[in-house]
């Protein structure tokens, strides 16, 4: 059986092409209010969808690219930094439910660079990230102990301490 979405829509009009400011309700549950040029969601705007999820910024050629946040409803993340063709591509900031917030590069949708992640215990990680994990070398505070240690990772696994720990003050 073949089903096809209904999508209504108002706003500016070009040639018989969505051109300008308008607003598209797409099925019967997601949204998406802003700029369009010859039909294609084009400049700034924002789409909503069903489960509460919403990405506000810019688009181009109805993809995110740009500088944009995004909200995700099920996972409770915001992601606010570069989109390059509908995923997280450049600098950006993630903030996780549980309190963790990753602050760096991202390539390709995931964390992979150079970044930072504060964890909810106080810890923080400072270093290389490659595919979501912590990647090559890294700094390591622990805000138990009140130390800092830097040290190689391989793909999320400290592999090796390199030097001593030495005292930080950690702020709380």
């Amino acid at each position: 059986m073949f089903k096809t979405q209904v999508s209504t829509y108002e706003g500016g009009w070009l040639n018989d092409q969505q051109h300008g400011e308008g607003t598209e309700i797409i099925g019967e549950t997601s949204k998406y209010t802003g700029d369009y040029m010859f039909g294609k969601k084009e400049g700034n705007g924002r789409y909503e969808w069903e489960d509460g999820s919403w990405y506000e910024g810019q688009f181009v050629e109805s993809k995110f690219h740009g500088e944009g946040k995004y909200y995700f409803a099920e996972s409770e993340r915001m992601y606010e930094g570069d989109f390059v063709n509908g995923v997280f591509e450049g600098q950006g900031n993630l903030k996780y439910k549980d309190g963790r917030e990753y602050n760096g590069a991202f390539k390709n949708g995931q964390k992979h660079g150079n970044g930072s992640m504060k964890f909810p215990n106080g810890n923080h990680y400072s270093g290389n990230w490659r595919d979501d994990m912590q990647h090559g070398m890294g700094v390591l505070i622990n805000a138990k102990e009140g130390n800092k240690r830097q040290g190689e990772w391989k793909n999320g696994k400290r592999v090796t301490w390199l030097g001593q720990p030495t005292k930080v003050i950690v702020q709380k």
